[in-house]
């Protein structure tokens, strides 16, 4: 098992961040608000309790489908394992969810 670490509160969680792409969707540097395209980049935050460093290489997404793909890349690449959650092994058959 890991070790734990002690963390204040606010350094607990692992952040990512999901950019979409906004170019070409207005003329002369505007922006069309609330509007963007269907692809982009998902980066993970650097949080050094966790031992995340720096942030890596951001992993593109070529639509809103791909994103849950490109988050398991980003996690995996940093060796971070998720644990399932109730709900999570309930969707998958696993066992019934407690509440």
């Amino acid at each position: 098992m890991t070790k734990t670490r002690k963390a204040q509160a606010g350094e607990r969680t692992i952040e990512l961040t999901i950019y979409f792409f906004t170019n070409k969707l207005a003329k002369n540097g505007h922006v069309r608000p609330k509007h963007a395209h269907g692809d982009g980049m998902v980066r993970l935050a650097s949080n050094p309790t966790h031992g995340i460093a720096k942030s890596g290489a951001p992993v593109p997404f070529h639509s809103v489908a791909e994103i849950s793909v490109a988050v398991e890349k980003v996690l995996s690449r940093e060796g971070i394992r998720i644990h399932p959650s109730a709900r999570m092994r309930y969707v998958e058959g696993a066992t019934t969810p407690k509440r």
